[in-house]
């Protein structure tokens, strides 16, 4: 997320500034650390003033609705601290965009909005349709001729660079089995593009529904792990 500036912070901006428009940065609603008793509201953690200028201020949050059982079946398009806790926007509240919904704009999409900025529930394309690359092989000179066309084989493609170690916990239920936050952003960045949003139907009509359409194959979303 890059929330504090760092010593060689400079030339990553300055990729970032040269690169406006193609590339935008994560945010997230987080826990505070606390030990204090009660509930306490989701802190917006967001990329330094440095990074957020260099990108146009294109950024957007990749926080996850869960359902009951647990599983992530929704998007946000934006949402509030109160929206993360599951209880509508409070007046004044600052309500931020998604990272899907920001990166649909950038690619010319379009969504609906919801009343309060409740989630959006999404179909989600065919497994395997995205792939995890580790990011050492992009520095191993070797994988990245022989398995990466020296960055050609990027080009015009949708890559999300995010952790997937099991140890960072950023993994999720979903009706495909366990996948990573980056992974399923982009499932949720695909259904946006289609667009793939599903709405409630009565039972027999939700069924046939299903039944008669075929799920969504998306080709170019790629995410990048930095732990393999």
């Amino acid at each position: 997320l890059f929330p504090t500036s760092k010593e060689g912070d400079q030339p990553f901006a300055d990729a970032l500034k040269a690169n406006a428009g193609k590339v935008l940065l994560a945010a997230s609603f987080e826990n505070p650390d606390s030990q204090d008793r009660g509930a306490k509201a989701p802190q917006l953690v967001v990329p330094n003033d440095a990074f957020r200028e260099a990108v146009n201020n294109d950024w957007g949050i990749v926080n996850l609705p869960m359902w009951s059982d647990n599983k992530v079946r929704s998007l946000f398009t934006a949402a509030s601290a109160s929206n993360i806790m599951g209880v509508p926007t409070l007046p004044d509240e600052e309500v931020v965009p998604s990272l899907p919904k920001v990166s649909a704009r950038l690619l010319g999409g379009s969504l609906p909005e919801k009343p309060e900025h409740r989630p959006l529930r999404f179909r989600y394309s065919l497994p395997g349709t995205t792939r995890v690359v580790s990011l050492f092989e992009l520095f191993v000179p070797e994988f990245w001729k022989k398995n990466y066309d020296d960055g050609k084989f990027f080009k015009d493609r949708i890559v999300l660079v995010g952790a997937t170690a099991e140890r960072l916990h950023d993994f999720y239920l979903t009706p495909w089995g366990k996948l990573s936050g980056p992974e399923i952003n982009l499932h949720a960045l695909a259904a946006m593009l289609r667009p793939c949003l599903l709405n409630a139907l009565p039972t027999v009509a939700g069924l046939a529904s299903l039944a008669a359409s075929p799920l969504p194959v998306v080709r170019d979303l790629w995410t990048f792990s930095a732990f393999g």
